[in-house]
């Protein structure tokens, strides 16, 4: 008998080949559908490839026409994992879209040319991606889509149910051999996806009764179907049911950006979603980030600008390296540069493409992909404050001009109550071994912000002004001070959620100010002596 995780895994394959087909893609599930390009060996579909033969968990072809490009034909592998994905998975699917794009040979005088197209490849994975995985697949333009996000958890427990309610009914019927092609046909019939054409993504979800109609009538037309008679008794279209029922809720769609990255986004309203597009390509987009409720990371979130058409969200959750690249641009070394241009993620639906177009976020030039990530999550900026500051954060970058020693004996008596407040209790003081810990991760995850963390500890007691935190850092003057202080945030709950860290100790750096506005940073008393002590 097939084991558990392995039909869970055959059901998975054929719930994301319905994904591809509700994104505009027709799916390819025979030799005839290109027979040049195809070769069937036993029931399974190959590839022709330059050096050897590639089976496809799912293959489709993009119906959208790609401008001054090739036909896309995506190659999908699915994986139902305990553990996250790993290089091996993202090496052979490097090698394998290598091998098939490259099977290609100019024709003998006469003959016809063999239709080309741009193979391009995503794996999906129920437990996520090791970092490595993430960093090889940017690397080389293969996609992936991380199945095991909270938002996911309802499709994943309707695969699993449908799965095992599927073995349990062929133990039921006592089968000595697992039908599985002839079960890959009946998911395939109550999905809809044996008949090729792109469904809406709206369609009502067949009922049980549906189900059996729909197996009697694939049953005429694919005989081997026969083989699930004797699971008929025991709940089959039932168990095939309840995988069906989820199709309206886990719809998504599947975002192109304007580089290789390739996102899997879930409408929380389809209908609301086709609604506000329809008459228009064009949807202008914010882009904001929703913390996780409770545990796993959290999710990108875009909501149409245009308030008095519909309104949807499209979650999506990626990689740091992908968040990077998608969703953000290097700040101009120019202040007088020209303003952001917006850019897209672009949507396929019933052979339209629709542009979901947003200003880019501006991150320093020199920030990798998980500071990048980190600023994102921290501090989601709204769409206008990405080209140009307002007046008042205009008039708050000039004061921090200011020399805070004009206010030196403000800042002592500033001080002199802090430490009060933190020997009253009001303050929970760092252990050494606390502050040692933050350090070292804070040098691990940003080493601009370390320095700047050392010249905090080393200098004044009541902190730096503007010019000496850009120095600190390593940063032209000319530069802005926005998002300096989110990643001591970010460490601070890393290290909580690590249990590495006191819950009530909160982010050691604070903002140093006059009359209500920022004129520098200090390190929290309690903190520069604790980072002393742990030298």
């Amino acid at each position: 008998m097939i084991g558990r995780d392995a039909l869970r895994g055959y059901v998975l394959e054929e719930v994301v080949a319905k994904m591809l087909q509700l994104n505009g893609y027709r799916l390819l599930n025979d030799e005839r559908d290109d027979p040049e390009a195809f070769i069937t060996r036993g029931h399974t579909l190959y590839v022709k490839g330059r050096g050897s033969d590639h089976q496809a968990d799912a293959l489709g072809d993009l119906t959208a026409p790609i401008p001054f490009g090739l036909p896309v034909r995506l190659f999908v592998e699915a994986k139902h994992y305990r553990q996250p994905v790993d290089l091996p998975v993202l090496r052979n699917a490097h090698g394998v879209i290598h091998d098939v794009n490259q099977c290609y040979a100019t024709p003998r005088t006469g003959a016809r040319r063999a239709q080309r197209y741009d193979y391009r490849y995503a794996v999906f994975s129920t437990s996520g991606f090791t970092r490595p995985a993430d960093d090889f697949a940017q690397a080389h333009q293969i996609s992936l889509h991380d199945l095991s996000e909270e938002r996911t958890r309802p499709l994943l427990d309707a695969i699993a149910a449908t799965a095992d309610g599927i073995r349990d009914a062929a133990r039921a019927a006592k089968l000595t051999e697992f039908p599985l092609h002839a079960l890959r046909l009946a998911l395939r019939a109550a999905l809809g996806t044996l008949a090729t054409p792109p469904t809406s993504t709206t369609a009502a979800a067949p009922t049980a009764a549906d189900i059996s109609a729909r197996l009697r009538t694939a049953r005429a037309l694919h005989p081997a179907l026969e083989a699930l008679d004797p699971l008929a008794h025991h709940g089959l279209s039932t168990s095939l049911a309840v995988v069906t029922a989820e199709a309206p809720g886990w719809a998504y769609l599947v975002g192109y950006s304007e580089g290789p990255s390739v996102l899997a986004m879930r409408p929380d309203d389809v209908r609301a979603f086709e609604l506000h597009c329809s008459g228009t390509d064009d949807v202008p987009v914010q882009v904001s980030y929703e913390p996780a409720r409770r545990t796993g990371r959290g999710e990108f979130v875009l909501t149409p600008e245009d308030r008095e058409r519909p309104r949807f969200q499209l979650r999506f959750g990626a990689p740091d390296v992908v968040v990077r690249d998608v969703l953000t641009v290097p700040e101009p070394s120019d202040p007088q540069a020209a303003p952001v241009r917006r850019t897209a993620i672009t949507v396929f639906q019933q052979q339209r493409a629709i542009r979901l177009s947003y200003v880019p976020r501006q991150v320093p030039r020199d920030a990798d992909a998980n500071q990048v990530a980190d600023l994102l999550r921290d501090d989601p900026p709204a769409p206008a404050a990405l080209t140009e500051p307002s007046a008042v954060q205009e008039e708050e970058i000039d004061l921090l001009d200011v020399d805070i020693d004009e206010d030196e004996d403000e800042d002592d008596a500033d001080t002199d109550e802090a430490l009060a407040d933190a020997a009253a209790g009001t303050w929970v003081p760092w252990t050494p071994s606390e502050a040692r810990r933050f350090r070292g991760q804070l040098e691990q995850r940003s080493p601009d912000r370390a320095a700047l963390l050392r010249a905090l500890t080393e200098g004044r007691r009541r902190g730096l002004n503007r010019a000496e935190v850009l120095e600190a850092m390593g940063r032209d003057a000319s530069a802005s001070l926005n998002g300096v202080v989110k990643p001591f945030g970010t460490v601070v709950r890393a290290l909580k959620r690590a249990g590495q860290l006191g819950e009530d100790k909160e982010s050691p750096v604070e903002p140093r100010t006059r009359r209500g506005r920022v004129v520098g940073y200090r390190l929290r008393s309690e903190v520069r002596e604790a980072l002393r002590r742990a030298r």
